[in-house]
């Protein structure tokens, strides 16, 4: 694997990242995003077929989760083909199309309704991202970015799946109008704890995770701020591409990306 050179600020990030800051944005991560997947209902073998990753906001004006578009089209692709059972987490989601506010096959983004109790079903850790709208990261800037990638998932029992969440914390490589991409430096950041990154880790199954920027406003105010929605991982994980998100709504409509 061909590693990038480290970018300015990346030794005073992982300096700073010694400390108890980690532990805080790996748990900001861990309550902002679930896993989307779907069994086989096949009655000698049930299984799961695939899964994605959903980021769950919570705007001014609406509660819902994020995905690739990607994602959604290939639970439809399947449903045509198979009897399957959709599930968020541990809850099923029979309706799971009924709940699609909008798709963008074109920016590969996603909206789903969680309303109707389903936020609440799916347990007290999920806390929702509330700073909004999203921003785009400057290059050269923090982010994290997170996902529940296929090949950490378990199925310990019949219909059961249980998901590892894989995470982390970099900085931002090239930010275009419609997406940010994350190279893996020359030495890795932290990620699913402190285990180093493994060579030709496959990170398929973390579309739809989010990526996160933090953001220091005029008057001092730190937060961090959703920016895009994870879209691809290069088969060696030399890189992560995220659709940026601020062509999404508060309502959980997909616009057209600003023009900046």
């Amino acid at each position: 694997m061909t590693m990038e050179p480290a970018l300015p600020g990346e030794i005073e990030a992982r300096a700073l990242l010694a400390g108890p800051l980690t532990d805080v944005l790996k748990n900001i991560l861990m309550a902002c995003c679930r896993p989307l997947f779907w069994f086989a209902l096949d009655p000698a073998a049930p299984r799961i077929l695939a899964n994605g990753t959903l980021t769950l906001v919570q705007t001014p004006e609406r509660i819902f989760g994020i995905t690739a578009a990607h994602v959604i089209r290939d639970y439809i692709a399947t449903r045509a083909i198979c009897p399957i059972r959709a599930q968020i987490s541990e809850v099923v989601v029979d309706d799971l199309l009924d709940r699609v506010i909008d798709r963008s096959d074109l920016l590969d983004l996603a909206t789903v309704d969680l309303g109707g109790g389903l936020l609440e079903a799916l347990g007290a850790g999920v806390s929702p991202l509330t700073c909004w709208p999203p921003i785009p990261p400057q290059e050269g800037k923090g982010i994290m970015l997170a996902g529940f990638p296929g090949c950490e998932r378990r199925e310990p029992a019949r219909l059961e799946g249980l998901f590892g969440l894989s995470w982390a914390i970099g900085i931002a490589r090239n930010v275009t109008h419609d997406q940010i991409t994350w190279i893996v430096p020359s030495a890795e950041f932290l990620i699913a704890g402190d285990s180093p990154l493994p060579k030709n880790y496959d990170f398929g199954g973390a579309s739809g995770g989010p990526l996160i920027a933090s953001h220091e406003s005029a008057s001092g105010l730190f937060t961090h701020r959703l920016a895009g929605i994870i879209s691809e991982a290069h088969a060696g994980f030399e890189y992560i591409v995220a659709k940026r998100a601020d062509s999404i709504e508060a309502d959980g409509k997909i616009g057209p990306l600003p023009i900046y």
